[in-house]
């Protein structure tokens, strides 16, 4: 019954785990094509990240594009999650940014809705997806329902704690979403922008980058990663794999990329929708977006 009552609920949940691992494995491979298979040996040490030991198995793949995207997994995101956890402070979002965003995106989308309409392809996947309150009715009706169990059920559902901690947290989501109806869309596209902009202004700008998830600070992104090398935060001792890991950053021009400073005024340094946002306004943290 416990294990019932919780994938019931972690459906929710399950959509943007997709999504976030879709974006995960395109994010280094935006335009390529597949050229084959990969031929390199699947024996060997190939380098090390953080102390740690990295091995041709770790990074095999059966297409140049597979395999480009695991080197960088296996090298580059240790250090990225590493570096986000030290800059947690400047890059994570607060809640009243992410209130003023949410109330900003909430009144761009409804100028959008005015002038165009209603997109009949969201329409028609939000005729499919339960409302937040109903979501979040079904979450606290578990929660509440777990509270109640028998002694023996408790013990039993303390195997399950993680994924309950992922529930209560969803549920302030909910609420907050409830409130702020962009409020979701604000975490996604801002949190994104601020990490992107820490980037930009800490590792000397350049040029940016149109990705799946918005843009990015490509070459002060590339910077970063040499900086890394440079202090042998990673090591990589096949140059064949090394010029794997550096090929996102030095392949052929991509249309995707641009250097042009209005251009990146508006895709990214003053994009359209943060466009009117006054951050330390203490009205706008209180205000309900209508």
């Amino acid at each position: 019954m416990i294990s019932r009552l919780l994938v019931s609920v972690h459906t929710f949940g399950l959509c943007c785990l997709i999504m976030s691992l879709w974006l995960a494995c395109t994010s280094f491979s935006c335009g390529e094509e597949e050229s084959g298979k990969n031929q390199v040996d699947q024996k060997g040490l190939i380098g090390k990240v953080l102390g740690k030991s990295i091995y041709r198995s770790d990074v095999v793949g059966e297409t140049d594009s597979e395999f480009r995207i695991n080197v960088a997994s296996a090298f580059l995101s240790p250090l990225l999650d590493k570096y986000k956890e030290e800059h947690k402070a400047e890059i994570d979002p607060t809640e009243k940014e992410l209130i003023i965003v949410a109330g900003n995106l909430e009144k761009r989308l409804a100028e959008v809705e005015k002038e165009e309409g209603e997109s009949e392809a969201l329409t028609e996947l939000q005729s499919g997806t339960p409302s937040p309150e109903a979501q979040l009715k079904m979450l606290e009706d578990a929660l509440i329902e777990v509270k109640n169990f028998s002694p023996e059920e408790q013990e039993e559902i303390e195997q399950h704690k993680e994924l309950l901690d992922q529930y209560s947290k969803r549920i302030e989501l909910l609420r907050k979403e409830i409130q702020y109806p962009s409020y979701r869309l604000a975490i996604f596209m801002f949190g994104h922008w601020k990490f992107q902009k820490h980037l930009y202004d800490e590792f000397g700008g350049g040029r940016v980058m149109w990705q799946q998830r918005g843009v990015e600070a490509f070459d002060a992104t590339h910077n970063l990663i040499k900086q890394f090398e440079e202090e042998k935060q990673f090591e990589v001792f096949d140059p064949k794999v090394r010029e794997e890991l550096y090929h996102y950053w030095t392949r052929e021009d991509s249309p995707f990329l641009t250097a042009d400073p209005e251009r990146v005024k508006e895709s990214f340094l003053q994009p359209e929708w943060l466009k009117g946002i006054e951050f330390d306004s203490e009205e706008s943290e209180e205000k309900k977006p209508e």
